[in-house]
């Protein structure tokens, strides 16, 4: 019998609220009752690739243990929100050059010379090449007497994939000073590919951030931006994450968060640092 097309295909509360919940189960997104309407016709474009007839057909293959995993790739792909920027938070990244990065090089320049930053939830790599573009440009000839390792992980394969290729267009690089556009971009065809000086910097690889065995292996951290994903979380899981990058810092490193996201009631373990016009969290 031919499967009914997506568009067809309705769903009951009980059984939104069973994938919703196993979604929440993978990853730590939590969607309320009132993000049905974002979460559904996600939903409805991969049962239509797969060619099933029903939702609870796409719970099944969720649960499958040999089936799922590529298809959990490929939700998540849906799911996520990837809108960003090169310099965002234009306030927060000048307090991070100022008062965390620069002090921390001449601090380095005396001891091992080596940097650690993670940009957890990457995206399409924006905000890791903007921190290797902030770091090379206050390191200058400098910088290859320097062991610096950016990483930069997400959980979509997708924009992991965007992120390696490193071309964007113009809306992505509105925020980029023209003496960094010039330097470390090269434009064609109302595109701007970022250069190798900035790529060779910065390793993507894919990590789920409710997954900590799949970063224990790293070493500690300088600095942690983790931006503008707490609030995909509840409060449990933002207390694991927290945890989880606050045992991933150096013993002086620092946690960048969103503007609009706190760490009040999540963490005790950091110390709130606040800079004009913006803040971070220093662990404790």
């Amino acid at each position: 019998m031919q499967s009914q097309t997506a568009s067809k295909i309705s769903i009951e509360s009980s059984d939104y609220i069973k994938i919703r919940d196993l979604i929440y189960k993978n990853s730590g997104m939590f969607f309320p009752e009132n993000k049905k309407y974002f979460l559904v016709p996600k939903f409805q474009k991969r049962i239509e690739a797969l060619e099933l007839s029903s939702f609870m057909d796409y719970y099944s293959l969720l649960q499958s243990p040999t089936e799922s995993k590529e298809e959990w790739s490929k939700l998540f792909d849906e799911i996520t929100v990837n809108e960003t920027f090169f310099f965002r938070d234009q306030p927060q990244l000048e307090a991070f050059e100022s008062h965390v990065l620069i002090p921390l090089i001449e601090e380095r320049k005396k001891q091992n010379k080596t940097i650690r930053i993670w940009s957890a939830a990457c995206s399409t790599g924006e905000e890791a090449y903007t921190i290797a573009i902030i770091l090379l440009a206050n390191l200058k000839l400098n910088a290859s007497r320097f062991d610096i390792r950016i990483l930069a992980s997400d959980i979509s394969n997708r924009t992991l994939a965007l992120a390696k290729e490193g071309v964007y267009n113009a809306r992505s690089v509105q925020y980029v000073p023209d003496k960094y556009l010039d330097k470390y971009f090269t434009a064609y065809d109302n595109k701007f590919k970022i250069n190798d000086s900035v790529k060779q910097l910065v390793t993507f690889t894919n990590a789920n951030l409710m997954n900590k065995n799949q970063y224990a292996h790293l070493p500690s951290q300088d600095i942690i931006f983790c931006r503008n994903v707490l609030i995909y979380f509840n409060d449990t899981v933002r207390r694991e994450v927290v945890k989880n990058l606050h045992n991933k810092l150096d013993s002086s490193g620092y946690l960048f968060t969103g503007y609009s996201e706190s760490l009040h009631n999540i963490s005790n373990d950091f110390k709130i640092i606040f800079f004009n016009r913006s803040k971070a969290y220093k662990k404790d």
